[in-house]
């Protein structure tokens, strides 16, 4: 499933790619009480995305619950999709 359009202006071309979660991301959906469904619906309610320190990663602000949340995304070019690294509330 691929991703709607955000709250973003001028969205990258690879924000339309297939979202793929990595064992991290999946881990931490237990633990921080959220699933894919969730983070799906936190993607299309993105308010920006802002280059990680990472080079080659992305943060998604957004929110679930009403809280401020962050999503660390990897885009793949050579593949077309979308890693899922992690995601967390914003304290």
């Amino acid at each position: 499933m691929k991703l709607q359009d955000a709250h973003i202006p001028d969205l990258p071309e690879w924000w339309f790619w297939e979202l793929k979660f990595c064992d991290h991301v999946l881990f931490r959906m237990r633990h921080r009480d959220f699933n894919t469904t969730d983070l799906r619906l936190m993607l299309e309610d993105a308010s920006d995305l802002i280059p990680a320190a990472d080079p080659g990663r992305w943060i998604v602000l957004t929110k679930f619950q009403d809280n401020p949340w962050k999503i660390v995304l990897e885009p793949n070019p050579s593949d077309h999709i979308i890693i899922v690294i992690t995601a967390f509330p914003v304290e």
